[in-house]
């Protein structure tokens, strides 16, 4: 009976999900239809974008459209988007990240624009080796998530010396690479542990301490790893 009442409580979660989820998309698709008659008005033939809004207040949205060859533009309207979108939205918008279709040889170019960041922040790094050692056993990364968050991360080679920075440039190349393609930081963490643990014979092993920043809600999310 607890096993039933688990599955009944599990389905009833994800009724919830699917209801919020509707009522998500009812709520914004005035300002969709909205944004996307300017586009029109303004010349803009954007063919459909999704708008979406995270629990913070921070808004994503992704652009499909033509090509600017397709389109016979001399230049992307990446700023008149920006300009529409912001004005909709009552918000600073501007562009993260740009696929452009020519540049792949596609028909189509994709775009994500997100509200603006309310802080800012300074990176510095700075590094040592341990006595008699050329070169450091730890290995760092900086970079920026496709929904505006930044992530840091350092990784702790076992051992020190060369040893260790080559398990710990596995880890910090093989999360950068993966979050670079799309995939999420759960779900990269997930696969460099799975890697590094088939390599457990070569004696790879590396801590991952990582830090995601949200500059426009103003908090920080810590993650703690050792494979």
């Amino acid at each position: 009976s607890k096993n039933i009442s688990m599955q009944l409580d599990g389905v009833s979660k994800a009724i919830d999900t699917i209801a919020s989820g509707m009522e998500e998309k009812e709520k914004f698709l005035d300002k969709k239809n909205e944004i996307l008659l300017i586009c029109k008005q303004r010349q803009i033939e954007i063919l459909d974008l999704k708008l979406e809004q995270e629990k913070t207040g921070r808004y994503i949205i992704k652009v499909f459209l033509n090509t600017c060859n397709d389109r016979k533009l001399v230049e992307c309207p990446t700023k008149k988007i920006e300009e529409i979108l912001s004005e909709v939205l009552n918000e600073k918008i501007i562009i993260k990240k740009e696929k452009c279709g020519i540049k792949h040889e596609q028909k189509i170019c994709y775009q994500t624009y997100i509200s603006k960041d309310i802080y800012t922040m300074q990176i510095g790094v700075a590094k040592t080796n341990k006595d008699g050692e050329s070169v450091s056993g730890d290995s760092s990364l900086q970079i920026s998530l496709e929904d505006g968050k930044y992530l840091m991360a350092i990784s702790d080679g076992m051992g020190s010396g060369p040893i260790a920075r080559k398990s710990s440039q596995i880890a910090i190349k093989m999360l950068g690479r993966l979050l670079s393609n799309g995939f999420d930081k759960e779900t990269s963490i997930e696969l460099i542990n799975n890697t590094i643990s088939a390599n457990i014979k070569d004696e790879t092993y590396a801590t991952l301490d990582i830090m995601v920043l949200d500059l426009y809600a103003g908090n920080i999310e810590y993650i703690k790893r050792g494979f």
